[in-house]
């Protein structure tokens, strides 16, 4: 038998999508847990525990439907959110003798499995910028830090 050698990207979605799964589960898979296969790469746990699964019924192709869940994202609950990416073919049910051990690795609640990291207010401009403004200016240019607002989790 000939080697098959496929050419091009591979796909990064390995699963089925969040409808194919919870149509085939009693309850439309109420109180399971799921996860996706791109989560995988980190090292703690994450998964959704289904709570309200509204799959779009007349859809041949069961990629539609409105989910919500509570949110584990590396062992840190993040709380009932809204689930945007049941289209994706990515998603994994997990075994009932594996959910155990899912919940086990979780943190409890309020706690983080490390800080948040904070950025500075202000960062320097870069030297051929402030080299610029303070040639084109007509006034001394006395502030060379611009803002920033961001918070990395």
């Amino acid at each position: 038998m000939p080697k098959i050698i496929y050419v091009g990207r591979q796909s990064p979605w390995l699963g089925k999508s969040l409808p194919e799964i919870v149509m085939n589960l009693r309850n439309f898979g109420i109180n399971r847990l799921v996860s996706r296969n791109t989560w995988k790469r980190y090292p703690e746990v994450s998964y959704y525990i289904l709570r309200v699964c509204e799959p779009a019924m007349d859809d041949p192709d069961r990629r539609k439907g409105m989910f919500w869940g509570d949110r584990v994202f590396r062992g840190e609950r993040l709380g009932l959110r809204k689930i945007d990416t049941g289209h994706f073919h990515d998603w994994l049910l997990i075994p009932k003798h594996e959910e155990h051990e899912f919940l086990q690795k979780t943190l409890p609640a309020g706690q983080c499995w490390r800080e948040k990291t904070q950025l500075n207010k202000a960062i320097p401009l870069p030297p051929t910028l402030a080299e610029m403004l303070k040639d084109n200016l007509p006034l001394p240019l006395k502030v060379r830090q611009r803002q920033v607002n961001h918070v990395v989790q």
